[in-house]
């Protein structure tokens, strides 16, 4: 009786360790994690040009997604103040990157251009 209760032990924790890696991999892979929990960060992000706002130039981020004033979408990803746009909604292929918080986004566009937006 006693190797039966060892053994029903011994299964219980592989099946917890098991679980507890399992639980981490899928954390890992989550494809709803991107601008999901950062709802503080959503909404529309306005060209600073100088001193001054140009409305007409700009990025609304929603659920993940981003889009501009010219109707072009695709993925976001958001994490600890760092946003990631990608130029398809599969997250291949990077369009900028740069920082994002306290109602304003700063894009590296390119390896010469950054951007500042505000929110408004």
């Amino acid at each position: 009786m006693k190797k039966s209760k060892s053994t029903i032990v011994l299964y219980v924790l592989y099946c917890i360790i098991c679980l507890a890696i399992a639980s981490g991999i899928i954390g890992c892979i989550n494809p709803f994690k991107s601008c999901f929990g950062n709802s503080s960060v959503y909404g529309t992000y306005y060209k600073v040009i100088g001193n001054s706002v140009d409305e007409n130039v700009f990025f609304t981020l929603d659920n993940g997604k981003w889009k501009d004033e010219n109707g072009f979408s695709g993925k976001c990803e958001i994490s600890n103040g760092k946003i990631t746009l990608y130029a398809d909604s599969r997250g291949e292929m990077i369009l900028a990157s740069g920082s994002i918080g306290n109602g304003e986004m700063e894009l590296k566009l390119s390896e010469y251009s950054k951007v500042k937006f505000v929110k408004q």
